[in-house]
C-alpha cells in the first residue's frame, strides 16, 4: 500500500465502490448549462454541483461494477484511532498549505480563488479519504477544469479561472456565449480528455507500482469523467454530443433518469444532488431544442464535423469505460493479494 497512514486505508476501503460514498453520501458532478437558457459555466463532477463544466457528479454504486473481492467486507469507521488520525492529518495539512501557499496567493492574480477553494475543497475531503489522497482527487479535478480553461482561452473564449466547490466538485465560467456549437464541444470535451488521460497516468503508476492509492486515484478519475460524458446538459457530454444532434441530448436525459431509477431504488445510498442534475437536465435539454428554434445558425454544423466529435466522442467514452474496468480489476487484485 502506498500513501501515508490516514490517506488510504485498506481496511477501511477494501471495496472501489467504498471510495465514492464518504460518509454515505454521494460524489462529484460536472455539468454545463446550455447557451440561451442559463448562464454558460463549466463545471466538474465529482461530488459536484450543476452549474457549469464539471467532471463532478460522482455517482454512487455505478451499475454494472464488480464488488469487493470474495471475503472482503468493507466496514467503513470500523477504525476510530485511525479515523482520528487522519482527523488531526486534515487540520495540519489545512493550515500547512495555508501558510505556505499564502504568500503566492499575492502573485497569482486571477487564480487567487482556485488556490483558497482548492485548499479548502482538499481540507473537506481529508475528512473522508485523508489529507494526501484528498489532495490528490483535488488535482485530478483540476486537471479536468484546467483542460476545459485551456482550449477556452485557445478559442479566444472570455473565460474565469477554475472555482472549487467543496463537497460538490469545480467550475469555470464563460462569460460569453461560444460562437458556434461546434466550440462549445471543443471546450467540453477537452474537460474529460485531459482528465481521463491523468487517470490513465494513475492506472499506469498503480500497475508499475502495484500501487492501491494509484489504483483507487485511477477508478474515481475514470468514474467521474465518464459518468461526467453521459450526453445530457449540463454534464459535458451534452455539450459535446450538442454539435452532433440535439436529440442526443434527449437520448442522455433518458439515460440519466434511467440511472437516477437505478441508483434510487437500489441497496446504496444515492446522493440528492443526483436529482438536481437530473432536474437540470431537463430543464437544459428543452432549452436545447427552444435554441434549435430560436438560433438555428448556432447548431449549424457541417456533417464533417458531426462525425469527428461524434467519433472523438465515442473514443473517449470508450477509454474512460476501459481504464474504469481495468483500475477496478487492479484494485481488487491488489486488495486480495494483500489480504
Amino acid at each position: 500500500m502506498s500513501g501515508a497512514a490516514g490517506a488510504y486505508d485498506r481496511e477501511v476501503a477494501t471495496d472501489p465502490d467504498e471510495l465514492l460514498r464518504p460518509a454515505g453520501s454521494a460524489g462529484d458532478g460536472g455539468a454545463v448549462v446550455p447557451p440561451g437558457s442559463l448562464a454558460p459555466s463549466l463545471t466538474v463532477a465529482t461530488p459536484g454541483w450543476p452549474t457549469a463544466w464539471s467532471p463532478a457528479a460522482t455517482p454512487v454504486g455505478w451499475p454494472g461494477l464488480a464488488g469487493p473481492p470474495a471475503g472482503v467486507s468493507p466496514v467503513p469507521g470500523a477504525h476510530p484511532t485511525g479515523r482520528r488520525r487522519g482527523l488531526v492529518g486534515s487540520l495540519v495539512a489545512g493550515l500547512a498549505a495555508a501558510v505556505k501557499y499564502g504568500v503566492l496567493l499575492l502573485k497569482l492574480g486571477a487564480f487567487k480563488g482556485t488556490l483558497i477553494t482548492m485548499v479548502i475543497s482538499v481540507i473537506f475531503y481529508s475528512f473522508f479519504f485523508g489529507p494526501v489522497f484528498a489532495l490528490a482527487f483535488v488535482s485530478l479535478i483540476l486537471v479536468h477544469e484546467m483542460g476545459h480553461y485551456l482550449v477556452a482561452r485557445r478559442l479566444g473564449e472570455d473565460v474565469s479561472a477554475p472555482m472549487f466547490i467543496p463537497g460538490l466538485g469545480a467550475l469555470i465560467n464563460l462569460r460569453t456565449q461560444p460562437r458556434t456549437v461546434a466550440r462549445e464541444a471543443q471546450v467540453a470535451i477537452a474537460g474529460p480528455a485531459v482528465g481521463t488521460l491523468a487517470s490513465w497516468a494513475c492506472l499506469g503508476l498503480a500497475l508499475a507500482l502495484r500501487s492501491e492509492f494509484c489504483a483507487a486515484l485511477a477508478y474515481v478519475g475514470c468514474l467521474i469523467n465518464l459518468f461526467n460524458l453521459i450526453p445530457a446538459s449540463p454534464l459535458d457530454g451534452g455539450r459535446v454530443t450538442a454539435a452532433v444532434s440535439k436529440w442526443v441530448n434527449l437520448v442522455g436525459l433518458i439515460v440519466l433518469v434511467g440511472y437516477a431509477v437505478f441508483a434510487f431504488t437500489g441497496a446504496q445510498a444515492a446522493s440528492p444532488i443526483l436529482l438536481v442534475i437530473v432536474v437540470v437536465a431537463g430543464y437544459s435539454t428543452v432549452g436545447r431544442f427552444r435554441q434549435a428554434r430560436r438560433q438555428p445558425t448556432y447548431l449549424a454544423v457541417a456533417m464533417r464535423t458531426r462525425w469527428l466529435v461524434g467519433g472523438a466522442y465515442l473514443a473517449l467514452v470508450l477509454a474512460a469505460a476501459l481504464g474504469l474496468e481495468v483500475s477496478h480489476a487492479s484494485l481488487t487484485h491488489l486488495i486480495t493479494a494483500v489480504g
